[in-house]
């Protein structure tokens, strides 16, 4: 371009190689993503509307929006992990939206059953009354088996059978279920109590053992009762107490593992003593005094005998 003297004006040269070379990137690139369209089975009529559509939202690779949604869930998953429950809502709200206005402009027309189990997925998420690490797990999983749907593979038997357990188990059913569990946990403790009284030391290790057995069914039924509560009271800091669960995290199975060789030793110490109180095994001391045994119609066996 030439100024009234007939010198080049440099400026604006640059500017307009510099426009078409940016014309040039845009074209290669809309003609790369047409490509990765078409190896994904999209026909060519549909193609190259999906491909500008995409374009004009700053999508330039369908691997992109796969990694981006990866990503995304990786993302929840850490927050429910770390009991971040409102955060972990936040994150999902964007993971759908990033969804819905990218790849699944492509998910519908050729994966259209992968789109729906993430979409139901994601809709059972959010209803719930808290997020749980097998939720998030699961939400990585089905971004895992939407990219290998779209290139025509099948998610392993394994990730269907999880996906179909969701589908029963998450949401609201398993609140009440696990509340449910913890009250009837309650019965047999009262029935143990009331049977043999807690005279007996034997007794009252076995009765310990038997709690901490059941104990994990109690945290359980309280982050329950905590996860219903949260949205109610306004309180969605309760819904983070899901990371006091047993499946939440190798600390909690930690615990819990010590919790159930506490259970195992008592309950062996306890019916040990009991074994050698009716001559099972051992031997008893002659300074020790016999079980009361009165023989009528039936017998009666003093269970409170103190070794």
């Amino acid at each position: 371009m030439a100024t009234a003297e007939g010198e080049i004006d440099v400026a604006a040269l640059r500017e307009e190689i510099a426009a078409e070379l940016e014309e040039e990137r845009k074209a290669e690139e809309l003609a790369a993503l047409e490509d990765e369209l078409a190896i994904l089975g999209i026909p060519s009529p549909a193609r190259g509307m999906l491909a500008g559509d995409l374009y004009a939202s700053d999508v330039a690779s369908v691997q992109t929006l796969e990694t981006e949604l990866a990503a995304q869930a990786a993302l929840v998953e850490a927050r429910v992990l770390r009991g971040d429950a409102q955060g972990a809502r936040d994150q999902l709200a964007e993971l759908e939206l990033r969804y819905e206005t990218g790849l699944r402009k492509i998910a519908v027309r050729v994966a259209p059953t992968a789109d729906a189990e993430l979409r139901a997925l994601i809709d059972r998420m959010h209803q719930a009354p808290a997020m749980r690490n097998a939720d998030a797990s699961l939400l990585s999983s089905e971004a895992l088996a939407l990219s290998e749907s779209l290139r025509g593979q099948v998610a392993p038997w394994t990730h269907r059978l999880a996906a179909s357990s969701s589908e029963l188990w998450s949401g609201w059913s398993r609140p009440i279920v696990m509340i449910v569990l913890a009250l009837l946990a309650l019965l047999p403790l009262r029935l143990l109590g009331l049977a043999f009284g807690g005279g007996n030391p034997n007794w009252r290790r076995v009765s310990t053992a038997l709690f901490l057995l059941v104990l994990p069914l109690f945290v359980e039924g309280v982050i329950s009762v905590a996860a219903l509560l949260a949205e109610p009271l306004g309180v969605p800091a309760l819904a983070g107490w899901t990371v006091a669960s047993i499946f939440a995290s190798d600390l909690t199975q930690l615990v819990w593992a010590l919790v159930m060789l506490a259970a195992l030793v008592l309950a062996s110490s306890g019916f040990y003593g009991i074994c050698v109180q009716f001559g099972v095994l051992g031997r008893r001391s002659r300074s020790e005094p016999a079980a009361e045994v009165k023989t009528r119609d039936d017998t009666l066996v003093d269970w409170n005998d103190d070794f």
